[in-house]
């Protein structure tokens, strides 16, 4: 199962986005759910550009905005991309979760 993560920070408008492990759909390279996840993260990365870190390690990545650094499409940009994981956790229950952890 793939488990997105994401935490918020309301008071510095700062957000944290951890995607971490295999769907299991399929066998690893022919995965449709991972594909999906994976062209979602990356579009929202490059996107994002330099307002965002990542830290990426085998099954694991982990997006951090930039405090300080101001990007006007982040907004819709991370609302397009919560949007696009839970088309998919609909249509995939037992292979995608998302959560969402606001820290005041």
């Amino acid at each position: 199962m793939i488990n997105i993560k994401l935490i918020e920070y309301p008071k510095t408008q700062d957000y944290k986005i951890r995607v971490e492990g295999h769907a299991g759909y399929a066998e690893k390279g022919k995965d449709i759910v991972c594909s999906a996840v994976s062209i979602l993260v990356d579009t929202f990365i490059a996107t994002n550009g330099k307002a965002v870190k990542v830290t990426e390690r085998e099954g694991l990545k982990e997006i951090d905005t930039i405090p300080g650094i101001a990007n006007v499409t982040f907004p819709g940009v991370f609302f397009f991309f919560v949007t696009g994981i839970k088309l998919l956790m609909a249509e995939y229950p037992d292979y995608v979760n998302i959560s969402l952890t606001e820290i005041r």
